[in-house]
Order: structure tokens, then C-alpha cells, then sequence
């Protein structure tokens, strides 16, 4: 069935766009995603549509090397608001924890993780996605140097802009996340802040009420683990 895909959370910041030539000079390579903050500092991140957990992990030895806590899924027959339809690859880099797992399912809404500061190639807390159209091949990605666990080196760019995939939700915002002056500077592009939105009655989750149901539920399963504890503790005894 296609889809659309929304952001991955409801405000977002935009600090750097696809393949912007301010980063390029800054960092010294392309950058084929874009990278995403919260406003508010609500570092929780949703699946934007419905697909399949690929892999998923550190992609260094530690915390801190190569692209830090990485996640990959893929997302079937998406309806890009560039209007091409197509099977895409999403790829997010530097989380600082992870809530799925490898062949896992995902609908819309549903808790990817957490977004951090993990990795070498950051300055700070941040979400890099990047789109894919080579499906076949979804960890492999273009602009990196060696292969690392999770994400592999690629040789070929069949990367998409993610301005040109995504919609706005309803409730969602995007912004510069320069307060303006993403754009002059070169660090953000006009179209990144300008995304279409969905009509008022398509469905789409409520990010701030599905994370309480999962916190609600984190909870209670430790308070159950708490009252086995306590109870072996009483055996034992």
C-alpha cells in the first residue's frame, strides 16, 4: 500500500541540509542527508512510516567512533512530495539508544530511539538521515571512508534529498535551525523549510501521546521486576 512519509518528530530544527556547501567546506566531505535537532529538547524520534528494521547498532567499537548508534529501515512504495514513487532505504546516524531491533516491523509513530551526540563526526547533539533508493544494498552508503558494523561503504550515490521525501504531519514544524540564517550562510536550503503539508484529515500518530503510553508501560514493567525481586529476596530469606 503506499505511503507518506512524515518527520520524525513533531518540531524540528534544520542544521544542515542535503549535500550544502557550507558543510562540505567546514567538514571537508559531502553531506548526503540532513541533520535534525528538537527545539524543545525532546530527543525522542518515531518511524515516518511503515517498514522494516534492517540493521541496527553501534557501528563503531565504542560509543564515540565512526557513526556512533546507527538504525536502518526500509520503507516500500513511499510517495515522495516530489511526486516519484518509490522503495526507500532510511538512514539514522548518532543515537544515543535504540528501542528496536533487526527484522523488526514499524508502523508510522512507533519509537525508533533516542538521538544524541554518538559518533566522531559530530559537533553536538543531532539526528542525520539520509534516503535511499538502492533498497537491494540499504546499508551501504555513499561518502564514508571504511565499512564499519552496521553502515558499509558505498561507491555509487542513489541517495535522495530528504526535503523532497518528506511531509508535515499534522502539528508539525520545521525551522531553521540557525534562527534564519541557515540559509545565506549555506548550511540550509530554502526547500528544506518548506515541505508540504498533509490535508488536515489524513491520520497520522500522536508522537507525545505514544511516547507516554511507552513510558507508562516502561513503568510498570519495572515496577513488576521490582515486587520479583523483592519477593525472591523474601525466599531467600
Amino acid at each position: 500500500m503506499p505511503q507518506k512519509l512524515i518527520l520524525p518528530m513533531n518540531s524540528v530544527n534544520v542544521n544542515a541540509g542535503y549535500k550544502m556547501p557550507a558543510y562540505t567546506k567546514t567538514w571537508g566531505f559531502r553531506h548526503y542527508g540532513i541533520d535534525l535537532g528538537n527545539p524543545e529538547k525532546k530527543r525522542t524520534i518515531y518511524s515516518p512510516g511503515d517498514g522494516t528494521v534492517i540493521a541496527c547498532g553501534l557501528d563503531g567499537e565504542t560509543a564515540t567512533q565512526r557513526l556512533g548508534r546507527c538504525i536502518v529501515i526500509v520503507y516500500p512504495d513511499v510517495i515522495c512530495n516530489s511526486g516519484k514513487r518509490t522503495d526507500l532505504a532510511c538512514r539514522m546516524f548518532h543515537l544515543d539508544s535504540i528501542a528496536v531491533k533487526v527484522g523488526q516491523t514499524v508502523k508510522q509513530g512507533d519509537i525508533l530511539g533516542v538521538y544524541g551526540n554518538t559518533g566522531a563526526n559530530t559537533s553536538g547533539p543531532h539526528l542525520h538521515v539520509e534516503f535511499d533508493t538502492d533498497v537491494k544494498y540499504p546499508q551501504y552508503a555513499v561518502g564514508i571512508k571504511s565499512s564499519g558494523h552496521v553502515i558499509k561503504k558505498g561507491t555509487i550515490d542513489s541517495t535522495v534529498d530528504p526535503a523532497k521525501v518528506w511531509y508535515l504531519g499534522q502539528g508539525q514544524t520545521i525551522r531553521d535551525g540557525w534562527d534564519g540564517d541557515g540559509v545565506t550562510s549555506g548550511w540550509v536550503a530554502q526547500n528544506d523549510l518548506s515541505l508540504p503539508r498533509l490535508p488536515e484529515n489524513t491520520p497520522v500518530p500522536d508522537y507525545q501521546a505514544l511516547y507516554e503510553a511507552q513510558r507508562k508501560k516502561t513503568a510498570a514493567m519495572t515496577l513488576g521486576i521490582r515486587e520479583i525481586l523483592e519477593k525472591i529476596e523474601q525466599l531467600v530469606q
